[in-house]
C-alpha cells in the first residue's frame, strides 16, 4: 500500500486542458464509478482512498490524507462519497474548493443549509447530490410525464418488506415518493409498532400530503407477503406506473387505467403491460458528474439544492412525526433561508 503513495495508478486517463482540477475522496464501487466518470471529464486529479489497487486503472495521483488534498492548490474541487461528510465539506470550502458530494442526504438540513451559505458567500460551487431523486424508475417516470406518455402522477403508494421499525430503507421509500409526484410536500405522518393478533409483526406506514391535493402512502410489514419493493404510481390520465424491485433489480411495468394495490404479484411476475427499460445506474452517475462539470465551467448553482433541501426537511419530519406517535408534521416548519436569500455563484 504504502509504495502506491507516491506512485501514479496506470491506465490512460484524457490529457487534462487548463481548467478545474478535481480531488475525489472516499473508497467503494461509487468512488470507483465516479472515479472514472470525472477522468472521462478530463478534470480528475487526485484520488485519496484507503484502498487505491480499486482505482489501478486510472492515471491520477494518489493520496491517503483527505487533509492533504484540501490543502493542495492545484486541487480546485473536491468530490466525496462519505457517509458524513459534514465536516470534510466546511474544510473544503474554507479552503475556496469548489465541492461534489455524492450522498447529500448523509448531510442535516441544517448541515446542508448551512453548507449552500457558506458556498454562496465564498462563490463557489455545492453540489449536494441525492440518490432517490437519481432511482432509475424516478428519472423514467419524470421522463415518461414531461413527453405525457404517462400523465400527471397524482397518487403513490409504496410497498416493502422491512423487519426494522422506520428502517433506512422505508425513509429511502417516503423520499422516493415525494421524488415521483416532484412537488412541494405539505406535511408528513410517520408511525411504526407492532400490530394486529401477530405481536411478532413490525409495521411502518407513512403517508406525505402535497399543496396541491396529492398524496403519497408508504408501507413496510416485516411480513413476507410483498416483493421487495413495489411502488405504485396512479396518474391523471388513467395510466398506472407499477415500478417493482426484486434481489437489486428493477422493473417497470405500465398500465392502461388504474390498476389497484391488491394486483396479484403472479401478474407482474409476467410481461402484463408495457415493460418499460431502464437505463443503467451508470448513465445517471454520468448524468450527476456532467452536470458539476456543466456548473463548475458556469459558475452557477446547481438546481437539484432545493430538491436536496427538501428531502432532509421530509426526513426530519419524519423523524419528528415518530417521536410524536404518528401526529402530522409540517415540512414549513425545517425550512430555511437558503432559497430565498442564496445569491449567483
Amino acid at each position: 500500500m504504502d509504495a502506491l503513495r507516491n506512485e501514479p495508478v496506470r491506465a490512460c486517463a484524457p490529457s487534462r486542458a487548463q481548467g478545474p482540477q478535481l480531488a475525489l475522496i472516499g473508497g467503494g464501487r461509487d468512488t470507483v464509478q465516479l472515479a472514472k466518470q470525472f477522468a472521462n471529464l478530463g478534470i480528475l486529479a487526485v484520488i485519496c482512498a484507503d484502498d487505491l489497487q480499486e482505482f489501478r486503472d486510472i492515471e491520477v495521483t494518489p493520496l491517503h490524507a483527505a487533509e492533504n488534498v484540501v490543502d493542495r492548490p492545484d486541487v480546485t474541487a473536491v468530490a466525496i462519497t462519505h457517509e458524513n461528510p459534514a465536516n470534510l465539506i466546511r474544510r473544503a470550502l474554507s479552503h475556496g474548493k469548489d465541492m461534489y458530494v455524492h450522498n447529500g442526504l448523509g448531510l442535516s438540513a441544517d448541515e446542508a443549509e448551512e453548507a449552500y451559505a457558506s458556498a454562496s458567500r465564498q462563490r463557489r460551487v455545492l453540489m449536494l447530490a441525492n440518490p432517490t431523486s437519481q432511482h432509475p424508475a424516478v428519472q423514467k417516470l419524470r421522463q415518461l410525464g414531461s413527453v405525457g406518455a404517462l400523465g400527471k402522477i397524482v397518487f403513490v403508494q409504496v410497498e416493502r418488506i422491512s423487519t426494522v421499525e422506520l428502517s433506512a430503507s422505508h425513509l429511502e421509500d417516503i423520499l422516493t415518493a415525494v421524488a415521483l409526484i416532484n412537488d412541494k410536500p405539505l406535511d408528513v405522518a410517520c408511525s411504526t409498532g407492532i400490530s394486529g393478533e401477530q405481536l411478532h409483526v413490525n409495521n411502518s406506514v407513512s403517508s406525505v400530503r402535497f399543496a396541491d391535493g396529492r398524496a403519497a402512502f408508504v408501507f413496510a410489514s416485516s411480513v413476507a407477503t410483498l416483493n421487495d419493493c413495489r411502488i405504485i404510481a396512479h396518474a391523471n390520465n388513467n395510466r398506472t406506473a407499477i415500478i417493482r424491485e426484486v434481489e437489486g433489480k428493477i422493473r417497470l411495468h405500465l398500465f392502461d387505467g388504474r390498476v389497484q394495490a391488491e394486483v396479484p404479484h403472479v401478474v407482474l411476475e409476467e410481461n402484463v403491460g408495457s415493460v418499460i427499460g431502464l437505463d443503467a445506474a451508470e448513465v445517471h452517475l454520468q448524468r450527476l458528474c456532467r452536470e458539476f462539470f456543466e456548473h463548475l465551467k458556469l459558475r452557477s448553482i446547481p438546481g437539484s439544492a432545493s430538491e436536496t433541501l427538501q428531502l432532509l426537511r421530509v426526513t426530519e419530519a419524519c423523524q419528528r412525526s415518530r417521536h410524536l406517535n404518528g401526529g402530522h408534521v409540517t415540512i414549513e416548519s425545517f425550512r430555511g433561508s437558503f432559497e430565498e436569500n442564496a445569491p449567483a455563484v
